[in-house]
């Protein structure tokens, strides 16, 4: 982020399965990439055996082309919570859906950059060092 300019690199739904009670892959879950600015499933769900579902496991729920509900607000809530804390620069954020809507769940300023290069098969290198090259070219030219 840059002045009131949020980026985003990359969006992953970390998705529930089996017995377990948590959703991230390491303890039986799942994770899919979302297209950020739809708010769509763009890819096969892949466990931490590197298994690909196109449909849940468990419940026979279409995974690819799935849309997270009210994703605008979810964007809105990210971009609130990016542009109220001074000096956010790549953070990983953590939301949910319930019957209240998004809800905040933590940040994390060393998150798992590798699901998002992963899930594609497509390194974002390049494209994080030309947000890095926009942030400190802004921080230069305001004196921040």
């Amino acid at each position: 982020m840059y002045g009131n300019e949020v980026y985003i690199l990359g969006v992953i739904w970390r998705i529930g399965a089996g017995e377990s009670i948590m959703d991230n892959a390491g303890s039986g879950g799942m994770y899919a990439s979302i297209d950020h600015q739809l708010g769509i499933v763009e890819s096969d769900a892949v466990n931490y055996k590197g298994e690909h579902f196109n449909v849940h496991p468990d419940t026979g729920v279409q995974i690819v082309g799935h849309k997270l509900p009210r994703w605008n607000e979810a964007l809105s809530l990210v971009h609130n919570m990016a542009t109220c804390v001074s000096g956010t620069t790549l953070i990983s954020w953590d939301i949910a859906y319930s019957d209240r809507g998004w809800l905040m769940i933590e940040t994390n300023d060393n998150g798992d950059w590798s699901i998002i290069q992963s899930i594609k098969k497509i390194g974002k290198k390049e494209i994080l060092y030309t947000y890095m090259d926009k942030y400190f070219q802004y921080q230069r030219v305001n004196k921040l």
